[in-house]
């Protein structure tokens, strides 16, 4: 039941009304293809402040919908018009939800203080999410799924108690130039088979990570900026798979890219900056490929590899990083070549715990301690690299270290070029 029921092509106006319902009824109903006017009027007590269906497609704007027993505003049934202007607040489930196939726009809104998400995105709905602001109380900023496919652009989402964009359940949908500041759980959570296209979004002083994809989750992540958050910038898990080009990942208090549980995708052009923890960290299966990445000035290793990771690390840039630049562990069995590992004070390159992987044709120069050490009955194929120009030694192997070194140069160092011993293999 509705206070005011618009149908059957309808073009009525109803503009500076004030709409106060029984809290078991809808402000206004708009329905079978109406097409009216809800203008600066104040919407408020219902169940839900205005329910759109049935092809209906009303323009709505500078309206005022608040403390609603359901949503502010609902969408659905092939319904389009446009949401601009408005001001949704103390709802107790969410703002505005989209759904069923629903072309809504919702621009220039300001949904505060509601209960669960301020956007809720489902059912194959293409809306329009453009220019909003979303603040003040609410799980998840933008929630997005069930085959939606949305276009969100340029929206402001401050202080989410769960996630500023979470985008899963096949969810797919264009992201572009929207900030997340503040999130308590992850900035932007993608999960179960979604693969959005998420494009020049600042992702930024988060309690939680940036942005973490899982359970096979997919989708093309390009120059994003990703900062600041208290833990992971980038996570992924659970077979997820994606693709991270020119994304700036930088000072987050944890890992700037953490992945495990066989994840995978191609990260290129990337800067990883200033991370608190490793750079790149790969652990557990994960096998990505990385290609022409700059990882620099990170307070730990800028890239660790452990627990049988794999995958292919090509022609990145890694120099700078406090502990030691690039960490081969734990049984892992990749790739590296044509990489520039410089200007460690920890070292160059690290390789032991039974890794096995193959090192050829990198750069390895002016690194404190040794450039390369090959330890703990680590057996990597060490061809063709340019190792120069060390404080230390220039290769190590020790304590139980093997390995197949052959062509490679060795030039410069101040203490020996190579040093075997402390029953090396």
């Amino acid at each position: 039941a509705a206070c005011c029921l618009l149908s059957k092509t309808s073009e009525a106006v109803f503009d500076h009304c004030r709409i106060s319902t029984w809290r078991s009824l809808i402000g206004f109903s708009v329905t079978q293809r109406s097409r009216p006017v809800i203008r600066s009027c104040d919407i408020v007590n219902s169940k839900c402040g205005i329910h759109i269906k049935d092809s209906a497609a009303p323009q709505i704007e500078n309206n005022c919908i608040h403390d609603c027993q359901t949503v502010g505003l609902r969408a659905g049934d092939a319904s389009q018009g446009t949401c601009d202007s408005n001001k949704i607040f103390n709802c107790l489930e969410s703002g505005a939800v989209a759904s069923g196939q629903s072309e809504i726009s919702f621009s220039n809104n300001e949904l505060s203080d509601t209960g669960s998400c301020g956007f809720l995105l489902s059912e194959q709905t293409k809306a329009r999410i453009v220019s909003n602001k979303i603040f003040g109380s609410h799980i998840n900023g933008i929630q997005a799924g069930d085959d939606s496919d949305p276009f969100v652009s340029m929206n402001k989402i401050v202080g989410s108690q769960g996630s500023g964009i979470i985008i899963h359940d096949r969810a797919r949908g264009f992201f572009a130039r929207n900030e997340v500041q503040g999130s308590h759980l992850a900035g932007v959570g993608v999960r179960d088979d979604a693969a959005p296209t998420f494009n020049e979004n600042v992702v930024h002083k988060g309690v939680g990570s940036g942005l973490v994809l899982l359970g096979q989750a997919g989708g093309v992540y390009e120059s994003n900026v990703i900062s600041h958050n208290r833990c992971a910038g980038v996570g992924f898990k659970n077979r997820a798979c994606a693709l991270f080009d020119g994304n700036i990942i930088s000072f987050n208090e944890g890992y700037g890219v953490w992945m495990q549980d066989d994840a995978a995708g191609t990260f290129q052009n990337n800067m990883i900056e200033g991370n608190q923890l490793t750079g790149f960290s790969v652990n557990d299966g994960a096998a990505p490929t990385v290609v022409k990445n700059t990882i620099k000035d990170g307070k730990q290793v800028g890239v660790q590899l452990q627990h049988r990771a794999r995958g292919h690390y090509w022609g990145n840039t890694i120099r700078g990083n406090e502990s030691v630049n690039v960490l081969l562990a734990g049984e892992s069995a990749a790739v590296l070549e044509n990489n520039t590992i410089s200007g460690s004070a920890g070292g160059g390159v690290l390789i032991r715990g039974s890794s096995a992987c193959h090192f050829r044709g990198n750069t390895v120069e002016r690194n404190g301690r040794a450039n390369l050490a090959v330890l703990d009955q680590a057996d990597p194929v060490v061809e063709g690299n340019l190792i120069q120009e060390g404080s230390g030694r220039g290769v190590v192997v020790t304590g139980g270290g093997r390995g197949r070194f052959h062509g490679n140069r060795i030039l410069g160092h101040r203490l020996a070029g190579g040093y075997v011993g402390g029953q090396a293999a």
